[in-house]
């Protein structure tokens, strides 16, 4: 393992232990910043407030093994609630918050789920819908979570979980048919942050920019979960950009070292940005590319107009391996076949 990827984490067995790991040692270190509302949250308060949240699930009477739909938007809310269900083993399904009611309903009778989780002045018309011949499901709103303090001290010590134990259901796209629930355990998520944290070599001083959604796999393993992992900085926007030159401003502004994006997002910029005076790419090391195929045109085009060297790591991914299934070493010359694709590398 590379010693980017740290060693005293070797030996933990689900995520919550990592956030454990955090807000002990990394405590005033902010993890991520909400770019456009300049709201940031540290280590320190992503443990207070995933206690919290799983304290108030627990007095609604969720337990370990339920399953709760989450229907958030990038927030910080959505990393309270998902590490909070999985903090007494709980088992989130995260999905795309504007999906239409039949989606909603589907994925709720498919999952088993015994709560949505969301904001019902947003969405409240979605789930009413989504569940009327669904009996007995709960329905949160995230303006409940602070009605009930967790009582002082109160460690979730009766709570036992291991690498085996289901941390969060995925959903497929759907794009080919209904979506399928991915059941990831711990183990599998750790696996694969830990070969994407040596892939692309994440150190504790790295700072990740992405607008990718969290509810959707290369967001929230890729992103979220492996910078956690390492103690990254995570400056999070909106996946619903209205400019993608917002997102290199970001990078410029934070000089992030990681930045990832499907193929299409590196076209945009190449596409839509015409004046890149002001932005300055020089602090990136690793641009993840993948969830499409990858054009070396684009490659190509995205390193001559913003001036940016070997960065890319070409990948390749699908829902049942957690988010990485082949990866290239980062600062690898890339291999372009004859029509134009690139290679994404060994397993």
């Amino acid at each position: 393992m590379s010693s980017s990827c740290p060693a005293y984490l070797s030996d933990a067995k689900t995520l919550i232990d990592v956030i454990e790991f955090r807000r002990r040692h990394n405590p005033d270190k902010i993890y991520f910043t909400l770019y456009h509302e300049e709201k940031s949250v540290t280590f320190a308060e992503l443990g207070r407030q995933v206690d919290q949240y799983a304290w108030n699930f627990r007095q609604r009477g969720l337990k370990k093994g339920d399953r709760m739909v989450i229907m958030l938007p990038t927030c910080k809310e959505f990393f309270f609630a998902f590490f909070g269900a999985q903090r007494i083993g709980v088992i989130p399904a995260p999905i795309f918050p504007n999906s239409p009611p039949p989606r909603v309903a589907g994925i709720v009778k498919d999952s088993g789920a015994a709560a949505i989780f969301g904001t019902t002045w947003m969405f409240g018309e979605t789930i009413k819908a989504a569940i009327e011949d669904v009996p007995g499901i709960q329905v949160i709103d995230v303006a409940e979570m602070e009605s009930v303090e967790i009582p002082e001290g109160y460690d979730f010590g009766d709570v036992e979980l291991d690498g085996d134990h289901l941390a969060f259901l995925q959903y497929t796209s759907g794009s080919t048919g209904a979506s399928k629930g991915v059941m990831l355990s711990h183990k599998n998520l750790l696996t694969n942050v830990r070969a994407i944290v040596e892939r692309v070599q994440l150190s504790p001083d790295d700072v990740g920019v992405s607008w990718l959604p969290l509810y959707h796999d290369m967001g929230l393993i890729g992103f979220v979960m492996s910078t956690l992992y390492c103690a990254v900085r995570l400056i999070l926007l909106p996946p619903d950009l209205r400019n993608i030159r917002t997102w290199l401003e970001a990078v410029t502004r934070y000089k992030g070292n990681f930045i990832a994006a499907p193929d299409f997002g590196f076209r945009l910029c190449n596409r839509n940005i015409d004046d890149t005076e002001g932005l300055d790419l020089s602090s990136v090391r690793a641009a993840y590319s993948g969830a499409e195929p990858i054009r070396a045109a684009t490659i190509r085009a995205f390193q001559q107009k913003f001036n940016v060297g070997n960065i890319f790591v070409p990948a390749y991914g699908l829902a049942e391996t957690s988010v990485c299934a082949t990866a290239m070493y980062i600062n690898r010359d890339i291999i372009e076949d004859e029509n134009g694709f690139i290679c994404v590398g060994p397993p």
